[in-house]
């Protein structure tokens, strides 16, 4: 629900359902990740960070994979990081990352990154 919101850009309903998805699932990295992206598209790329900073910290503690970091990352405006989190993750061969990649609304402005175009390639040559 929070993606859809996102995608018919209902922003303030996004950021509220996905709070509750948030508290729903403990903290889960996929809405952590949504909730980075929606504050990303209101201009808040300070909470985005946080929440990048909460995944990251969660990673030292237990398994976080690379993928809803890259998300978090770029909304943050950390778009370095959030292309070595890609460069990761599909190195890795996550599977949400092989999901993500190419069709997920939320990872559209990824795809216009030189460094994420060249991951796409080398997907395509495999």
């Amino acid at each position: 629900m929070g993606g859809t919101l996102i995608e018919a850009r209902r922003l303030e309903e996004a950021v509220a359902t996905l709070e509750q998805a948030a508290r729903m699932s403990n903290r889960h990295p996929n809405a952590v990740a949504s909730l980075a992206t929606v504050h990303g598209l209101l201009g808040k790329p300070d909470v985005a960070a946080a929440h990048l900073r909460e995944l990251a910290e969660r990673a030292q503690r237990s398994y976080v994979p690379f993928a809803p970091l890259i998300p978090t990352a770029f909304a943050a405006g950390q778009r370095d990081v959030a292309m070595d989190y890609a460069e990761r993750s599909w190195a890795a061969r996550e599977p949400a990352f092989i999901l993500l990649a190419r069709h997920a609304p939320e990872w559209r402005a990824l795809r216009v990154e030189p460094r994420f175009q060249a991951i796409l390639r080398d997907m395509d040559a495999r």
